[in-house]
This record gives structure tokens, sequence and C-alpha cells, in this order.
């Protein structure tokens, strides 16, 4: 019997420059519809003239994903981030069923996004922490704080912990250059294992409590796919990458050589 098709709405929010519609590329680069190496400088949704000219988003557009391996679809809805078109936000709230809330490392949580973290009350959201890039100069420690310092922010901004690194609702990305990571997918590069061992904490994780997660022995393996180990990954290869020494890289983690874009293979 054929399983029951899924249809999720998600709308990509965020502050006027933060990569929400490079984002989107990237998405849309990963069906096929367009190429990687396209992704970020085309903007495939803002097909208006004016749109690509002025370089940002003036209306509401839409396109339809397909989730690999599964029987799951998604509507994406790129929203203007632009404070002139309130309107198009308030409209998408109501037909949306996630989320997707884009912050640019750099830039942090501007009073835009505080703002529009007023339409995701009672909904699920996922956060891309993205342009990592722009600060690949700064030591582990000093990355991973900024990278913590923006989940905890906007957790104290929406009254709860809704985000964090083991809830795999948090991805640190490079959109122009269609990568990113979240717990699951880092946690595959590093353990064939993944999917066991992360069925086994399902009913852990739903707690949304990171004390208990920590906590809880039978899960020590959580702690060698810490978001503080996603970063030093990034970190370790990008360095190896700017080095060109990537051959043990391809065969270890599977990085691409023939492209700089998504060296990250699903």
């Amino acid at each position: 019997m054929e399983s029951e098709k899924h249809l999720a709405i998600s709308a990509v929010i965020a502050h006027i420059d933060h990569g929400k519609t490079t984002l989107i590329d990237s998405l849309i680069a990963s069906q096929g519809i367009i190429s990687k190496s396209s992704a970020g400088n085309l903007r495939y949704l803002d097909t208006r003239t004016d749109e690509q000219q002025r370089g940002i988003t003036l209306k509401l557009s839409v396109v339809s994903l397909e989730e690999k391996n599964t029987n799951n679809s998604h509507i994406i809805i790129d929203t203007p981030g632009h404070v002139d078109f309130e309107t198009y936000i308030l409209r998408t709230s109501y037909l949306t069923d996630n989320f997707i809330i884009v912050i640019d490392i750099l830039e942090g949580i501007t009073p835009r996004m505080i703002s529009l973290l007023n339409y995701t009350k009672n909904r699920k959201c996922i956060l891309v922490i993205n342009k990592i890039d722009k600060l690949l100069y700064l030591s582990l420690d000093e990355l991973y704080c900024q990278i913590e310092t923006i989940i905890h922010k906007i957790n104290t901004l929406i009254g709860s912990d809704m985000f964090f690194w083991e809830n795999n609702n948090v991805i640190i990305a490079c959109s122009i250059l269609c990568y990113g990571l979240n717990f699951n997918t880092f946690y595959k590069k590093i353990d064939k294992n993944f999917k066991e061992k992360r069925e086994s904490i399902n009913d852990i994780t739903k707690i949304g409590n990171k004390e208990n997660i920590s906590q809880n022995k039978n899960i020590k393996y959580l702690q060698s796919a810490s978001l503080k180990n996603a970063v030093k990954f990034i970190l370790f290869i990008e360095d190896k990458i700017a080095k060109k020494d990537i051959e043990n890289l391809i065969k270890r983690f599977q990085v691409k050589k023939r492209d700089r874009k998504n060296i990250f293979m699903e």
C-alpha cells in the first residue's frame, strides 16, 4: 500500500539581505531545477525586473519541492524582508504550517527580526544561522560562542527553549555555497550507525530539555555530534579546502571535489 503523501507549507522569513532568497535558491538547486553554480546569483523566485535590479524581494513567491527518499512535499513561500511589506507577512502567517527563520551570523538578531518573530507563535520553526563563511577567520571558541549567543537570544525573545542543536531544528549554513549542517546531517557524517542511535533517543529529544539530554548516560554519543564539534568540523573542512588538501576528506566525509558549492553530499 502506498504511503500517504504529506504536504507542508513553510514560510521563510528574515531581515533584508540575511540570505533568505539565496537559501531558497540552494533548496531549489538541490532538486535539480537550477544548477548549484547559479544558486545565490540567480535569485530564482525574484522574477520581476525591479527585484533583480534592486537585489531584494518585493512580493510573495512560492515553489514546490519534493523531499528526497520520502513521500513528502513542501511548499516554500519566500517573503519580502523589508518592513514596508508587513501585510504580506501577515497574510502568509495564515497559510503556513512552519517558519524557517534565517539570521545573518554577523548581523545577528535585528529589530526587524524581533517583529517577525511575533508571527511564529504556536508554529513549528527552523532556525538557520546563515553566512557562516563571513566568520571563518574566528577561532573555534569565538565562532561557537557567536552561534550560541544567537540561539540563546532568540530563545529568550520567544520565551522558551525552542531551539537547540540536538533537537535538529538549528542549521548552521552558508547558503551562497549551498551547504548547511543540522544535528542529523552532521551525525551522519561521523557515524554510520546514526539511524539506530537517533531512533533510540527520539522520546528524549521531544522533551525539549538540554539538561535531560546531556545527563542521560545512554546517549553519550550525542557529545560527539555536539554543536561545537559541528563548528569545528566546518572549520576543519574549510581549512583543508583552502589549502587544497582534500583527498582524504573526499574519502572520509564525502566532500565534493568537482564543485566548491554543496561540499557536503547527501
